[in-house]
């Protein structure tokens, strides 16, 4: 009824009034691409008027509760993405729109749109003079992420060393430490690597350690860290996740290159249960048996 309405009745307060309520019930419907549109055609017909200030924060709101408060969650990740990409104009300033737009790469990311996602991000760094310091240093951690997954070390180090500043959170500064490192460990630059996270005790850290000692061949330190991130892992009765999985898999493999025929049987001893349960299972019982 709506619909026929808005197309019979035009040109004063009646058709915004008309547009108005029809975008609410396609927002309430979870037609957002229809309440954006019926909106933003009523906005230009109608620039000036209370009204069409109103039809402006309805659209500023609907944007935030889609962005912010995650309603687009529901939506499939291109059709959000879409959405997001018509519609950025609605982008808010300041802190809001910071978080907004690394929730937008986030979802790039999910659906492996990495340059996309990566390119959102440098523009927050590069372009916006408004981000500075703390924030500046955050985004830059998942940009530097970013560049990492898609083989771009040298462009993660770049960023992480372009956006130093001083007194940041521990987490933070750990967290930029970590992927400084892997990045110079993926350009070959292993002792620097393992000199910068000389102090760090995270599980993250020894992880990347055992990666450094993998790649530098080191079978039988990559075996023992990889080993030791896990150490009591074996006592419990829940499965390993597919990530603890994959570091057994490595130690096994790493202790069969250094030929430590002791160590693969006490991984088999201790693992042989739980990693039959992974999709790792038929690896980890090929390599312990042919050790």
């Amino acid at each position: 009824v709506l619909e026929s309405l808005r197309y019979r009745w035009r040109g004063d307060r009646t058709e915004v009034e008309t547009a108005r309520l029809l975008g609410e019930l396609y927002g309430q419907a979870g037609r957002y691409g229809e309440a954006f549109r019926i909106w933003e055609a009523a906005r230009q017909r109608h620039p000036d008027g209370p009204i069409a200030r109103t039809i402006s924060a309805d659209m500023d709101d609907l944007f935030r509760r889609l962005f912010l408060d995650n309603e687009a969650d529901a939506l499939a990740p291109l059709d959000a993405l879409s959405l997001w990409y018509e519609y950025d104009y609605l982008t808010p300033q300041g802190e809001e729109g910071d978080r907004l737009v690394r929730r937008i790469a986030a979802r790039l990311e999910a659906v492996d749109l990495l340059d996309q996602a990566a390119s959102l991000l440098a523009h927050q760094i590069e372009e916006r003079d408004a981000i500075t310091g703390y924030a500046k240093a955050q985004i830059a951690v998942d940009l530097a992420r970013l560049y990492l997954i898609a083989n771009r070390p040298e462009d993660a180090l770049r960023t992480i060393q372009s956006t130093r500043i001083a007194r940041l959170p521990d987490g933070v500064l750990e967290a930029r430490r970590l992927l400084e490192a892997r990045a110079l460990a993926d350009l070959g630059r292993h002792e620097h690597a393992l000199e910068l996270i000389g102090g760090e005790r995270s599980a993250e850290a020894e992880i990347l350690r055992a990666g450094i000692a993998w790649d530098m061949r080191d079978w039988s330190g990559a075996g023992r860290r990889f080993e030791a991130v896990h150490s009591e892992r074996w006592r419990e009765p829940e499965p390993l996740e597919p990530g603890e999985a994959h570091d057994i898999l490595r130690a096994a493999i790493a202790y069969a290159l250094a030929d430590d025929t002791s160590s693969v049987e006490r991984l088999e001893a201790r693992y042989a249960r739980q990693m039959g349960e992974t999709a790792f299972g038929s690896a980890f019982s090929l390599i312990t048996s042919e050790v």
